[in-house]
């Protein structure tokens, strides 16, 4: 007759079993936390070049802008140097980026801007150019709730008079383009989108035919007239992040040949 296990024996076997199962749970913790980590890395990388994108253009820069608008004693309204912002708009005037709004697994927390050390220091200047840093302040989704900071430069020109706030006059989109704002990975989906090919080099979509390139230009025809004749809330503006880039791409890429031919 065999002799089975003691209590103390089985005891111990457990003891140990359940070290190894809480170390093994322990380090699958930590490879989802690894895993969400990175994937809200690439989110917040995203909502920045979706940032760029848009600041780098002079309506939505200015619009963005517009919302921490104050006004004066006279009361004349003017648009601060410091302030906060409930969201990013785009080239229409609608939100894009929008406070509260989840974007992939990270969650927009707070919007803020204020001149960059060195710039806008005098006590009175006019049309002076300088740099106003537009603060994105995010925060994971889900069991990692890390939080996340982008500072995005926007060049501006700004009046100042003695004894009177700094107010901004108007944004710099020289000094941005657009297009090499966009991440490689976005301008891959949009190229995607458009049935045409990313050129790794020029980061600008290469047609395989003129067929092709017409057709592209009328989806851009298409997606300007809708987003005209609707008005855009900011649950279908995050829906429609693709159709946004896709036409401003185009219509850039439109108004460079449009230039071009007008050059020859």
């Amino acid at each position: 007759m065999k002799k089975g296990f003691s209590l103390i024996e089985v005891l111990v076997a457990a003891s140990i079993l359940s070290v190894v199962i809480l170390g093994v749970m322990r380090v699958n913790d930590n490879l989802l936390n690894v895993e969400q980590g990175f994937i809200q890395s690439q989110d917040s990388m995203e909502v920045l070049g979706n940032a760029k994108l848009f600041m780098g253009h002079q309506l939505s820069c200015i619009a963005t802008f517009k919302q921490a608008k104050k006004k004066r004693f006279d009361g004349k309204p003017y648009i601060p140097l410091i302030g906060e912002i409930e969201s990013i708009r785009n080239f229409e005037d609608n939100n894009f980026l929008s406070l509260g709004e989840k974007y992939g697994k990270v969650e927009l927390t707070g919007l803020s801007f204020q001149p960059r050390k060195g710039y806008f220091e005098g006590k009175e200047f006019n049309n002076e150019r300088g740099i106003i840093d537009l603060m994105i302040h995010m925060r994971g989704v889900g069991k990692l709730k890390r939080p996340r900071f982008k500072r995005l430069p926007v060049w501006v020109y700004a009046n100042k008079k003695l004894n009177e706030a700094a107010e901004i006059q108007y944004c710099d989109s020289s000094r941005s383009d657009m297009v090499n704002f966009i991440t490689e990975s976005v301008m891959a989906r949009v190229c995607q989108s458009l049935d045409a090919a990313l050129d790794p080099d020029s980061k600008l979509c290469v047609f395989g035919s003129d067929q092709e390139k017409r057709a592209a230009v009328k989806k851009a025809e298409r997606l300007q007239t809708s987003s005209k004749s609707r008005e855009v809330s900011s649950q279908s503006s995050k829906s429609t992040v693709d159709d946004e880039m896709v036409l401003m791409y185009l219509m850039k890429t439109m108004l460079e040949e449009t230039e071009k031919k007008k050059g020859d």
